[in-house]
């Protein structure tokens, strides 16, 4: 049996990697995608490797010579590889070969064990398959569930925008021809095309050409939950750099987002399962062309819009400034306002990120009184550190506690002349809003600015969405200073204009995240080596009896779950402290089982 592998483009997308090297010679952990593809047919006892090569040729051959662990290389020069496609690549390959096949394309990596499914019948041509996902482009086939059989084949320049992709797979450019099938039905096709169509094209046309003539035996082997990974831009390498790493975890929590890419449970950052509904989703999809191809409203019209969600008097577009996420107002408040800041820890970091040492009086709150704020050290804090803005998130950030209406409103009186910040971006998971928020306070008490991030509760953290309510116009005026004639998009405006008419369904959202999140509570207690402490909120904060970094590491290597790990937050850092955001009662349930089995292998 021998082997073709395509090395002969260029790899533009990969630049500037592949500035001065072909794409199989970008090195993934440590090994280049060409290594891997040869290891994998070594251990398959390919008895010669044919490497189709042009672009940067010399750096193949260089590395690789005339052998490879006792296989067999032959070099095949694509000359033209910068005008032709690999149609081309794979016919000057096949002149060298006069035997069963086994066709790989270079820019993809795959664990060997693939290949393990030629040994079941050998006679048979196959295309190596795997469920489509949404990060996936290229190929696609359908075929028959019991023979196995291709009936499709789908090139991706004719999947219209209606394709059905919900029974489609990939194929991940991994083939298995005999050498009958490639000398009696794909050669003279490849040569007839080539002669009459030219180069430009891809091999798997061809294979689509056969399927449409009924002369196509070819057949789909899935590859399951067998690691492969086609690299065709830097995203990708960096998804494959995290599929094939023995430490997953650490390529992760190098992030800040785009989890969706990853296949694993989120339980570490924050948001409503249960939001936006599937209407909202449904109409967003109708209007999606128009919002992407249009230009935003200023700061005047969205906070009109804005301001219809509640009915204060307070709740006005002369008092609201809306922002790209809370992240974006709290980065400059920190900037334009903030002389000294009282911070009470632990909480929420954007609040103390990129601040100087000497602008900040953190306020512990005490472990011994379940994090709890106590209004009277709190005030005295503030005054005697002469800070000019005082924060209060409430519920807190990350340990679940809220502050009662009355108590905020005793602060506030004590701390007349300060700027008292306060973030209600979980306001609505305490249940009882009346009992804990002060929104409607800001007229009353002009120093009064209260921040909220619409991306927890509403489940929209893509969106990003957050803002600012406060009558204080100089901090109004200063903050506006530093916001761009558009800092949201049209399709945070489109969520933001037509919130109200899906105010129901939030509300029952967020009774669906309450009720899952007191039965996880219940589920908690009863985990051994977990503190839970009571939470108002959409996540707990948990003590760990034991390494809270080595239980985040079990449950992401066993369970593909991810929580996070506080030890970042002050002054947790010496403390084994975990925080677990509330999901979906089925999901939640999956970490439960997680925890017990962790707990049994104690």
């Amino acid at each position: 049996m021998k082997a073709i592998i395509l090395a002969a483009g260029m790899g533009k997308r990969l630049l500037p990697l592949t500035k001065d090297r072909p794409k199989p010679m970008v090195e993934l952990l440590g090994k280049t995608l060409l290594e891997n593809t040869m290891d994998a047919l070594i251990r398959k006892k390919v008895s010669e490797i044919i490497i189709v090569v042009g672009y940067c040729k010399d750096k193949i051959i260089g590395a690789f010579g005339d052998s490879y662990k006792g296989a067999k290389i032959t070099y095949v020069h694509n000359d033209d590889y910068y005008k032709t496609n690999n149609v081309y690549s794979l016919k000057l390959g096949l002149e060298k070969v006069n035997d069963d096949l086994i066709l790989c394309e270079g820019d993809v990596i795959f664990e060997p064990e693939i290949l393990d499914a030629i040994d079941e019948d050998a006679a048979k041509n196959l295309a190596f398959v795997s469920k489509y996902k949404s990060y996936m482009s290229g190929t696609v086939i359908k075929y028959d569930k019991s023979t196995k059989r291709i009936t499709e084949l789908v090139t991706k320049a004719n999947q219209g925008k209606s394709f059905d992709y919900s029974d489609a797979y990939k194929t991940i450019n991994v083939y298995y021809l005999t050498d009958k099938f490639i000398q009696e039905k794909f050669k003279p096709v490849l040569e007839l095309y080539l002669s009459t169509e030219g180069t430009s094209a891809y091999y798997e046309l061809l294979l689509g050409v056969l399927l449409y003539m009924n002369k196509q035996d070819l057949y789909a082997c899935d590859v399951g939950d067998i690691k492969w990974f086609e690299v065709d831009d830097i995203n990708d390498l960096e998804m494959s750099e995290n599929a094939f790493s023995d430490n997953k975890l650490r390529s992760i929590d190098r992030l800040h987002g785009g989890y969706w890419r990853y296949d694993f449970l989120d339980f570490s950052y924050i948001y409503n399962s249960y939001s936006p509904s599937k209407i909202f989703y449904s109409k967003l999809s109708y209007d999606l062309p128009r919002l992407i191809g249009n230009y935003p409203s200023g700061q005047e019209k969205i906070c009109k819009l804005l301001s219809t969600w509640h009915t204060e008097d307070t709740f006005n577009p002369d008092n609201l400034i809306v922002g790209n996420g809370a992240s974006e107002l709290i980065r400059i408040i920190n900037k334009a306002i903030v002389e000294k800041i009282t911070i009470p820890i632990p909480t929420f970091n954007e609040y103390e990120n990129k601040l100087a040492e000497d602008k900040i009086n953190y306020f512990k709150l005490p472990a011994d009184a379940g994090f709890r704020l106590i209004k009277e050290d709190f005030v005295k804090s503030v005054k005697d550190s002469k800070s000019n803005v005082a924060l209060i998130i409430n519920p807190n950030n990350p340990t679940g506690v809220a502050v009662d209406r009355q108590d905020l409103i005793w602060i506030l009186e004590q701390l007349k002349g300060v700027n008292v910040i306060v973030d209600e971006s979980f306001i609505d998971s305490t249940g009882e809003r009346d009992k804990y928020s002060v929104q409607d306070l800001i007229n009353k008490y002009p120093s009064l600015v209260i921040i909220r991030s619409l991306s927890k509760e509403f489940g929209i953290a893509g969106l990003r969405i957050g803002y600012l309510l406060t009558g204080n116009k100089p901090v109004k005026d200063k903050i506006k200073e530093y916001l761009p004639i558009w800092n949201i998009n049209s399709i945070a405006e489109y969520f933001i204009e037509h919130f109200c008419d899906y105010k129901d369904s939030y509300n029952e959202s967020m009774k669906n995240m309450i009720e899952s999140r007191d039965e996880l509570y219940r589920d908690l207690k009863n985990i051994s080596y977990l503190e839970v402490i009571p939470s108002s909120a959409i996540f707990f904060l948990c003590k760990v009896k034991g390494s809270a970094k080595e239980l985040k590491q079990k449950l992401f290597d066993k369970f593909n779950i991810l929580i996070k790990d506080c030890s970042n937050k002050k002054p947790l850092e010496n403390e084994d402290y975990v925080r677990i955001s509330v999901k979906t009662a089925e999901d939640n349930k999956k970490l439960i089982t997680a925890l017990k089995q962790i707990e049994l292998e104690k």
